[in-house]
């Protein structure tokens, strides 16, 4: 079966202390897939059971997901008051919820014997963005993955962007000057300025893979926010320089309409220097195969 969110392969977990229930969990987004009846059998709060019981789903409408079982579009409605978004298929009465949302409806507190199912030894991809992410993710928003460049790969790629100006620069601002060696001097410390600026910048350097889209980060003193619909990814490229290669990093750019998968230090549409690169590609090929298939069907 696949996951409604990413289409990664679903996993079946035995749930500890209950040898019949089986639930099925994605390990690449940590979405939760619920057979008929098996939602009740985890939920806590009884007074959202007893509601969802009795009035099912608020505010429903059609979702892009589709049920793993039945392949039909399943409905997405909030549960009772909470105003927790979680899809339902009505044909086969099975339920999916994103990442953190069995604990929200649990008031956060999930019996331990659902520890492995829910992932409670590792924190939640939303929690280790930083709080300026906030304002950007919808609610109904899961972060499948998040991940910063590798620090070594990603500032000696960005090198030739310093040294190559600063050095120009620095000859021309000293041309005509008797000091020996003068340019080469000047220029080497406006490149250093710069690499300084690129490492100032790598700290506010996110890529984020989303169940909606696709989000990069940026920016020296305030954070800039760049983000691409899967629908509007037209073609994928890895790139692996020799330097990468040796750290296991590389670049994926992220051709679209407006800017044909230009291979510019410029282009906004890049992860630089991820790890895994041929994975994160497999995995955005995966969400975007999704999102196009969802749009025409």
């Amino acid at each position: 079966m696949k996951c409604p969110a990413c289409e990664d392969v679903l996993k079946t977990y035995k749930v500890k202390g209950n040898a019949e229930l089986l639930v099925e969990k994605c390990l690449a987004c940590n979405g939760l897939w619920f057979d008929d009846n098996e939602l009740n059998l985890v939920l806590r709060n009884d007074k959202i059971l007893k509601e969802l019981n009795t009035n099912g789903l608020k505010s429903l409408h059609t979702s892009k997901r589709r049920c793993p079982h039945c392949v039909v579009s399943l409905s997405s409605g909030l549960v009772g008051s909470t105003g927790i978004l979680v899809e339902n298929c009505s044909k086969c009465n099975g339920y999916f919820l994103d990442e953190g949302e069995l604990k929200k409806l649990n008031l956060n507190e999930p019996n331990s014997n659902y520890a492995k199912l829910l992932g409670n030894n590792r924190r939640s991809l939303k929690r280790k963005l930083p709080r300026f992410f906030t304002n950007v993710l919808e609610s109904d928003e899961s972060v499948i993955w998040a991940e910063k460049p590798h620090l070594i790969t990603y500032v000696l790629g960005l090198a030739p962007i310093s040294i190559i100006p600063g050095v120009v620069i620095g000859m021309l601002s000293v041309r005509g000057a008797n000091i020996p060696g003068g340019g080469i001097f000047v220029g080497l410390l406006l490149a250093i300025v710069i690499a300084v600026f690129i490492y100032i910048n790598y700290k506010n350097v996110i890529y984020v893979l989303t169940s909606k889209r696709i989000i990069i980060s940026t920016g020296f003193f305030g954070v800039d926010f760049h983000s691409i619909d899967y629908d509007k990814v037209t073609d994928l490229t890895v790139s692996v320089s020799v330097l990468q290669r040796v750290w296991g990093s590389g670049n994926i750019v992220f051709a679209t309409a407006s800017s044909m998968g230009l291979q510019s230090k410029f282009n906004k549409n890049v992860f630089r220097s991820v790890l895994n690169p041929y994975d994160i590609y497999r995995k955005v090929k995966r969400l975007t195969y999704s999102s196009t298939h969802e749009k025409t069907a």
